[in-house]
């Protein structure tokens, strides 16, 4: 599926490591009225996008066996897989913690 057929599907592939971040991705996703696919890693993701084109990918940048930046770069040099548009983040578990109570450092 590339081209205009890309665009039209509801296909979204969600890579996140952390099981509770995957699965609320995939939950508020649904609920939105996309059709998520889950990886918990980059090697799965992999195996997934064998199997199934999505019409976005959203990776998380820090997972254990093959961090989003190694994934990208496969994707956007792979043949077919350079056409999916895939946006990359990362979250940071520790506490908020305002500039004026941190003296400055964040």
């Amino acid at each position: 599926m590339l081209g205009g057929d890309l665009l039209l599907s509801k296909k979204v592939l969600v890579v996140e490591d952390s099981c509770d971040l995957r699965e609320m991705l995939g939950t508020v996703l649904a609920a939105r009225g996309w059709n998520p696919t889950l990886a918990e890693s980059g090697r799965n993701a992999l195996d997934k996008l064998d199997r199934e084109t999505p019409s976005v990918i959203l990776m998380d940048m820090g997972m254990p066996d093959m961090n989003g930046y190694k994934l990208a770069t496969i994707i956007k040099n792979h043949r077919v897989y350079r056409s999916i548009p895939h946006t990359r983040g990362n979250c940071v578990s520790r506490p908020y913690r305002p500039a004026a109570v941190s003296g400055g450092r964040l």
